[in-house]
């Protein structure tokens, strides 16, 4: 991928940038555009086609000190395209996640989480999930957003709508969430 970070003391910020056409190779790779094991920083960005066996766009495991934060910016036309353990087409999250004023559309998974894969805590704000596509498998589900066990994500403010699983049948939010309020899901 373009950029790894890692350390319990890594501190990456990303601000008015854009990261296209970046990819990583082999199996269990990881973070086509970003991969980050530590404190992550985007904003006023935009990731864009790009590919790995996880996390597509981005792939985040910030631990449970650490948090990825993601404002005003584009996840688009990423793809986790692989085999039945490539989640997270746009993003894969696997500690704390904030997403706020972005738009996450257009990636797909072969596996769940067209959009976004969360095993954590994801809080989801503001934002829209439209257009993603989970699966080629019998298990994948949520073509716009899949939390796994134990993993949650509360949504606010937000819409998703017009994402698919691997069926071609509406799969907007699969796995644990919750409803912060004034949210717009497709059904």
């Amino acid at each position: 991928g373009a950029i790894h970070s890692s350390g319990d003391l890594a501190q990456l910020t990303i601000s008015n940038s854009t990261l296209t056409i970046n990819r990583t190779d082999g199996s269990g790779s990881f973070g086509g555009a970003i991969a980050s094991l530590g404190n992550l920083t985007i904003s006023d960005s935009t990731v864009a086609n790009n590919t790995s066996v996880k996390g597509g766009g981005i792939y985040s495991d910030s631990g449970a000190s650490n948090t990825a934060t993601i404002s005003r910016s584009t996840v688009d036309h990423n793809q986790a395209p692989v085999d039945e353990t490539s989640n997270g087409g746009g993003i894969a999250n696997h500690g704390n996640l904030i997403l706020e004023n972005s738009t996450v559309c257009n990636n797909n998974a072969a596996a769940s989480g067209g959009g976004i894969f969360n095993n954590a805590s994801a809080s989801i704000s503001s934002s829209t999930i439209c257009s993603n596509l989970a699966g080629n498998g019998p298990t994948a589900t949520g073509g716009g957003i899949y939390s796994a066990a134990p993993g949650v994500v509360t949504l606010r403010n937000t819409i998703v709508g017009d994402n698919l699983d691997h069926f071609s049948i509406p799969s907007d939010v699969g796995g644990e969430w919750s409803s912060g309020g004034y949210n717009l899901i497709e059904t």
